[in-house]
């Protein structure tokens, strides 16, 4: 962390972690292993704290990096929400989303608003075909893999399963998505470029995935209607006609806030800053003003909408019908 006109409030921020009977520099002293001289520098900002001895801190003493950057203008901590390096822990990754879930559905508090361009990866999770073509798809680019084809006979029960539990407490998580009629063309495009290229082995399976998006729409379609996935008013959908995204999903729950934002394929930036978190909320609200509320009684703009996306999967299904 380095220094700046507006430097973190170190000793403000140990506070929290450090006992009132207990000596906040000979803490710092004990936990960095440095003299007492030295963890005085810090605490009075004559020495700047450096990256690794604010984790140190923040490990020995149960607090957050986050709440350290707020105490500095301009700083922002992000953690790194990474798909791992090989299968078992990328499974093991969607069983930590499964517990976060679960968190989540248990807390009357918890929302999500999702406002990047993509399907969220949350209610993709709830059409087997589907899933398992994107984790087909996935695994691919992380193996650097150009011969296995799509067999969706062959999946990973135990990762279907955190998946499909994942979309299960999605749908008990009062939520707000917003979309464009481009929502579903990463998607395409990845089903026609495998066909391209010989990973379908043949065009029936890919009709199958399609088959799931379809699926999706009509469920999508439906909780647009009636304002709800699991209760009463737990869901609102929104059509941005401009196709701005911030690129973010953002958690609420009691007393907590977390912004996640895209960063590469597979992988997070995530964090608690107040400010980036106030500035995300800003922003999420300025997009929802130029955006089509497509919730409750807006059924010609629902039904207009849903035709815009049904007619890029029957595109794709045309071409697919035509390939041997």
């Amino acid at each position: 962390m380095s220094n700046n006109s507006n430097p973190p409030d170190i000793a403000e921020w140990l506070r929290a972690g450090i006992p009132a009977n207990r000596n906040a520099a000979q803490t710092v002293s004990d936990v960095l292993d440095i003299s007492l001289d030295a963890a005085y520098r810090r605490l009075r900002g004559q020495s700047p704290l450096t990256l690794e001895e604010g984790i140190k801190l923040a490990a020995a003493l149960g607090l957050s990096l986050d709440a350290l950057a707020a105490s500095g203008k301009g700083q922002i901590v992000f953690e790194l929400e990474a798909a791992a390096n090989d299968h078992d822990s990328r499974t093991s990754n969607l069983e930590r989303l499964l517990l976060l879930g679960k968190t989540l559905s248990e807390d009357p508090e918890a929302r999500i608003v999702h406002t990047q361009e993509d399907i969220i990866p949350f209610r993709m999770y709830g059409y087997r075909q589907l899933r398992a073509f994107k984790h087909y798809h996935w695994e691919r680019l992380y193996a650097d893999d150009t011969a296995s084809r799509f067999d969706p006979a062959i999946q990973d029960l135990q990762r279907d399963e955190a998946a499909a539990g994942i979309y299960k407490l999605y749908m008990r998580i009062p939520s707000l998505e917003v979309w464009s009629e481009y929502s579903l063309d990463s998607t395409l495009r990845q089903i026609r470029y495998d066909m391209e290229t010989g990973h379908f082995a043949t065009a029936k399976d890919a009709l199958a995935v399609t088959a799931d998006l379809h699926l999706l729409l009509d469920d999508l379609q439906e909780q647009a209607r009636t304002g709800r996935k699991h209760r009463e008013n737990d869901f609102q959908l929104f059509w941005s006609e401009i196709a701005v995204f911030n690129g973010s999903l953002m958690l609420y729950a009691k007393g907590f806030q977390r912004v996640y934002a895209g960063h590469h394929t597979m992988h997070y930036l995530s964090t608690s800053n107040q400010d980036y978190c106030r500035q995300t909320e800003t922003w999420n609200d300025l997009l929802l003003r130029r955006s089509l509320n497509l919730t409750g009684y807006a059924e010609k703009l629902r039904y207009r909408f849903f035709s815009l996306l049904r007619q890029r999967v029957k595109a794709l299904e045309a071409w697919l019908a035509e390939q041997p």
